[in-house]
């Protein structure tokens, strides 16, 4: 439905999607994004809901962020599925899929709902994946922080469901088994609920 690509500006990107109302449903991408695909920007939801899209054989059955931020807060991401046919690494983030290989990435589930969404292979409802980007000691370069729940009580995480793992949220960070993947989660409220894996 919509595909957004922003170029580098003084070291940083460009492009950026914001909602603060509104429908986007049943759209559907024969890959990644299913309703939004967006490369080198920022995603900041305030309002408005985004259902019933589908990546067919891809990643982010909502919204799919490489290089960039994603922040909810009062918005509903519900029904969206990822699935995975022949396209290898597809099925991820029946919700959102954010990943990066040159910035670190924060995501803020501040409040709104993300429930009912599907994916083939991780995460569900939200999947961040940092790709295997180390420096010469195997520490990784850049990590994904994940901050759920500082307003109105926090989102409501439920009823999402994936095949391997993370029904409602799945993070994997970037970095090697002996000196530790670096991702970051913290939960300040909210509810993550009757998620299936």
């Amino acid at each position: 439905a919509i595909y957004i690509t922003g170029q580098k500006a003084d070291g940083g990107y460009t492009a950026s999607f914001t909602m603060s109302g509104g429908i986007i449903k049943e759209c559907t991408s024969t890959t990644d994004g299913g309703a939004v695909y967006l490369k080198g920007g920022d995603v900041t939801l305030t309002g408005g809901t985004v259902s019933d899209n589908l990546a067919q054989d891809g990643n982010g059955g909502a919204f799919y962020i490489t290089e960039g931020n994603f922040a909810m807060s009062n918005a509903t991401i519900t029904k969206n599925s990822a699935l995975h046919r022949a396209i290898e690494g597809s099925g991820n983030g029946g919700g959102v899929y954010i990943t990066s290989s040159t910035s670190n990435v924060g995501v803020d589930l501040l409040s709104g709902s993300v429930t009912d969404n599907t994916s083939d292979r991780r995460g569900g409802g939200v999947c961040v994946v940092m790709p295997e980007n180390i420096d010469a000691e195997g520490k990784p370069l850049y990590i994904a922080d994940v901050v759920v729940g500082t307003q109105s009580g926090g989102p409501d995480i439920s009823s999402n469901s994936a095949i391997l793992e993370g029904g409602g949220l799945y993070v994997e960070g970037a970095g090697t088994f002996e000196d530790g993947f670096n991702s970051q989660v913290e939960i300040n409220g909210g509810k993550i609920n009757e998620n299936l894996t």
